[in-house]
C-alpha cells in the first residue's frame, strides 16, 4: 500500500518524525490526566483532598479501611473541568470518628483511576 498525497495515512520512516508523533500522543494524554493530592498526610483531625479534572467528568471518590470495606464515599457526581477540593473531617465518623489507621481513597473519573493510601494517626 502506498497512500497518496491527499491521503490522512502518511507512513514515514523518518526517526524524528517518529519521535513527534509520540511525543504529540503524550501531550495529549497528558492533557487527560487528573491530578489529584492529600495534604496532609498523616493526618490527626482533618486533611484536604484537592483534584483537577481536564475535562468535564463523573467523579467518585471512595474511602476504605485496610480490610477493604467502604467507609464513606466522599463524592458521587458529574462535575465540570476545574480544580475542586474536599476536606475529610475524622471526626464525622461513627460515634468517636475516624480510628487510627490505615485507609485507602480511591478516586475514578470517566478517564483516570488513582487510589491513595491515607494515614490517621
Amino acid at each position: 500500500y502506498v497512500p497518496s498525497k491527499n491521503s490522512k495515512f502518511q507512513i514515514s520512516s523518518s526517526k524524528q518524525n517518529l519521535n513527534s508523533n509520540i511525543q504529540t500522543l503524550t501531550t495529549r494524554y497528558s492533557l487527560l490526566t487528573t491530578t489529584i493530592g492529600v495534604k496532609p498526610n498523616p493526618f490527626t483531625r482533618r486533611t484536604t483532598i484537592s483534584y483537577t479534572l481536564p475535562i468535564a467528568s463523573k467523579v467518585t471518590i471512595k474511602l476504605y479501611d485496610a480490610t477493604g470495606r467502604l467507609v464513606e464515599t466522599l463524592t458521587n457526581e458529574y462535575l465540570n473541568a476545574g480544580t475542586y477540593t474536599t476536606t475529610l473531617s475524622s471526626k464525622n465518623f461513627a460515634r468517636n470518628g475516624l480510628a487510627k489507621g490505615i485507609y485507602f481513597l480511591r478516586y475514578q473519573d470517566n478517564t483516570n483511576q488513582k487510589e491513595i493510601k491515607l494515614i490517621v494517626e
